[in-house]
């Protein structure tokens, strides 16, 4: 994606640190991944920027960064910013000093502001770079004590969290929470209780009958930007729709509910239509971006276009204008069917641009759904696929074109485990952890169903 940018980007390397010492310069990391729709304006307004290119190639060492090949190095950027600066999000950016150090961070910055903090910055560098030094030396410290003791168990004091009303967690945006969800699917757990089976059942209705989920190719987004579940962001992840199969197939069985099944096969149904790769794994992501750097333009329509297919009626009955700083357009909220096949050969899911990687470890979490959903031939399949796909000399995080990129994490070793009990054997890792923090990092940056041994 960034590889005709006119930054001088490299990626981390052994040698990286040793450049900068010689060349006493700072280094930028920028990490990122391809549906995240604020990298893309990032690319398009910094990184394309002749000016923002100049300043880096001159007074930088630009890292750019792929945090879903290398979640280790995301995690403790992430990590940083988020204790330090109180902020944490994508595209994320940490300034280290030459000697390996983050004293630094911020997210997306438009280019008249970019250019004033990078000018900033090695100014501030050049005049005082003993103070910069004893500054990171000190925040450092801090986080290396705190990141002792960070484990964090899901599922525990829930209601304090918990919108009871609209469901879900939270007052703001609205994310899917799917291995909290599953800690509150045990059977065990839900009869006795009546308002934890109260709430589940509001969460998972609202998730499928709002805007959560695309109701013309189906799938679930990665989020709304409101709590009431109304405002995608567009991207789709394949480790959020491969927990909610498995979440929405648990619900099925455990609350008696039919319609449940049907939501896990209809997002079935979109991962093998469009996240299937030739090799029988399935890609990482769909972008929040069109084509034309529009975010949402896949999904979202005009209505002028919508007019020249139906009347006035059916465009109120059948579609919601959503409106934000960025748009205002027409999101098919309750399309018929005849409407839904009008969408889908108006803008075939062809369009949409997608990530080619396939990461082994979120692989595994949807070999898990399918098997807890009775998929039992899609599971044989992608089954298949990964014992394939692990026959290297180390087990890579993902192929890219059935190249091997990347190393597996503790993480993705724990899901094939999982998923493949009597096929694989792994050689135990050692904790991965970024080469220029030396603190343990977190976990992945989606959430972990290892920790609630919610495996089946």
């Amino acid at each position: 994606m960034h590889a005709d940018d006119p930054v001088n980007w490299v990626s981390w390397s052994d040698g990286l640190l040793q450049q900068a010492q010689e060349e006493n310069k700072l280094i930028l990391i920028s990490s990122g991944y391809f549906a995240c729709h604020w990298c893309h304006v990032m690319q398009k307004d910094n990184y394309q920027n002749p000016d923002i290119a100049r300043i880096l190639n001159k007074d930088f060492i630009s890292v750019k960064v792929d945090r879903e090949l290398t979640p280790h190095i995301d995690d403790a950027l992430i990590y940083f910013s988020d204790r330090v600066f109180g902020r944490a999000g994508w595209p994320m950016h940490v300034v280290l000093t030459p000697n390996g150090q983050p004293f630094f961070s911020f997210i997306y910055e438009k280019p008249t502001d970019l250019s004033t903090t990078l000018t900033r910055l090695v100014q501030a560098w050049h005049q005082n770079p003993q103070q910069i030094t004893t500054l990171a030396q000190n925040a450092l410290t801090q986080l290396k004590q705190e990141s002792t003791n960070n484990s964090v168990e899901l599922g525990h004091n829930w209601q304090e969290q918990a919108d009871f009303l609209k469901g879900g967690f939270g007052s703001v945006a609205k994310f899917p929470n799917a291995p909290v969800l599953l800690k509150l699917l045990k059977d065990e757990a839900i009869r006795p209780n009546e308002e934890r089976e109260e709430f589940l059942r509001i969460t998972l209705d609202e998730m499928m009958s709002n805007h959560l989920q695309d109701p013309v190719w189906h799938g679930f987004y990665r989020y709304t930007v409101d709590p009431d579940w109304q405002i995608p962001h567009f991207e789709k992840m394949l480790y959020d729709n491969a927990q909610l199969i498995w979440v929405y197939a648990r619900a099925a069985q455990i609350l008696n509910e039919p319609k449940y099944q049907l939501i896990a096969k209809q997002t079935r149904d979109f991962l093998n239509q469009q996240m299937r790769l030739g090799n029988g794994l399935y890609r990482s992501s769909l972008s929040a971006m069109d084509e034309s750097g529009r975010e949402g333009g896949d999904y979202l329509w005009d209505e002028t276009e919508l007019l020249k297919h139906m009347d006035l009626a059916t465009l109120k009955k059948e579609f919601t204008k959503l409106s934000t700083n960025e748009f205002t357009a027409w999101f098919a909220s309750k399309p018929s069917k005849s409407t839904r096949k009008l969408l889908q050969r108006l803008k075939p899911f062809e369009m949409i641009p997608r990530d080619n990687k396939a990461i082994l470890g979120w692989n595994a979490l949807l070999l898990m759904a399918f098997e807890q959903a009775g998929f039992k031939s899609d599971a044989k399949h992608l089954k298949q696929a990964l014992i394939k796909a692990t026959q290297f000399p180390m087990v890579p995080r993902a192929l890219i074109d059935n190249q091997p990129q990347g190393h597996a994490t503790q993480l993705d070793l724990s899901y094939l485990k999982a998923a493949l009990p009597d096929t694989l054997e792994f050689t135990p890792l050692k904790t991965q952890s970024a080469p220029f923090l030396h603190i343990q990092p977190q976990t992945d940056a989606f959430p972990t169903l290892m920790r609630e041994s919610q495996l089946p």
